[in-house]
C-alpha cells in the first residue's frame, strides 16, 4: 500500500507537476474531515511548500530511499524499549504495518490510536504526546 501511495505520488509529480503532487499530500497525510476542516491553512502551508520545493530530483531520490529501506533483518537485535504508534485512520502506513513491526520486536509496544491518519501527531497532538510521554517515562 505504502508504495502504491508513492507510486501515485511519482505520477502525478512527474506528469502533473509539483503543484498538483502537493496539493495531494494532505490526502496521504489527514484524515478527510481533518482536511476539510484545515483547507484554508493548508492553502497557506502549500505556497511555503512551493516555494521551498527540492526540486523533481530530489524528491524522486527521497522516495526512492523510501522505497528502498528494509530492516527486517535486524528486527530482532533492538534492546531499547520502542514505540510503534500508528493511527486507524493512516491512509499512507496502514496500522498493520505498525502492529507486525511491533510483533516482531521484543522491546515495541504497540499504540493505536483510533483517529489521526499518517500525521497524527499534527491532527491528535494532545493523544500522540500523551502515549508518546508515556513510553518515555515508563
Amino acid at each position: 500500500h505504502f508504495l502504491r501511495c508513492f507510486e501515485a505520488r511519482l505520477n502525478l509529480l512527474r506528469h502533473a507537476g509539483v503543484e498538483a503532487f502537493l496539493r495531494a499530500q494532505p490526502i496521504f497525510l489527514y484524515p478527510a474531515n481533518w482536511i476539510s476542516e484545515h483547507s484554508a491553512a493548508l492553502d497557506v502551508e502549500l505556497a511555503h511548500q512551493l516555494s521551498d520545493f527540492p526540486g523533481i530530483a530530489t524528491m524522486e531520490k527521497r522516495i526512492a530511499a523510501l522505497a528502498a529501506f528494509d530492516i527486517s533483518d535486524s528486527l530482532g537485535k533492538f534492546r531499547t524499549p520502542i514505540l510503534s504508534l500508528a493511527a486507524a485512520d493512516d491512509m499512507l502506513v496502514p496500522a498493520s504495518c505498525s502492529r507486525t513491526l511491533a510483533n516482531r520486536i521484543a522491546t515495541c509496544e504497540f499504540a493505536l490510536m483510533e483517529w489521526g491518519g499518517h500525521a497524527c501527531n499534527v491532527t491528535d497532538a494532545a493523544t500522540f504526546n500523551r502515549l508518546v510521554l508515556e513510553c518515555l517515562r515508563s
